[in-house]
């Protein structure tokens, strides 16, 4: 799979927010902690993929979403 790397754009701004921040770094420490995806190198320059039986971080936050919503009851758009 080939990489962007000469034609992307990225940004960085400073979150001030603290409820915004820490589920910032939520997202994050999950994302680092998801291994399914993972490879590791051998001594002889080949990769093999790590075994995991670990739920994917798809799932993770899947039900980090249901368990929100559950605890804020039903959600429904204002009219416009």
């Amino acid at each position: 799979m080939g990489r962007n790397l000469h034609a992307r754009i990225e940004a960085v701004v400073p979150i001030l927010d603290r409820a915004l921040k820490e589920k910032c770094w939520e997202i994050l420490s999950l994302s680092l902690k998801d291994q399914r995806q993972a490879w590791d190198m051998d001594a002889m320059g080949n990769y093999l993929q790590r075994k995991s039986n670990e739920v994917g971080i798809h799932h993770v936050f899947m039900s980090l979403a249901k368990q929100r919503k559950n605890s804020r009851g039903s959600f429904r758009r204002k009219a416009a």
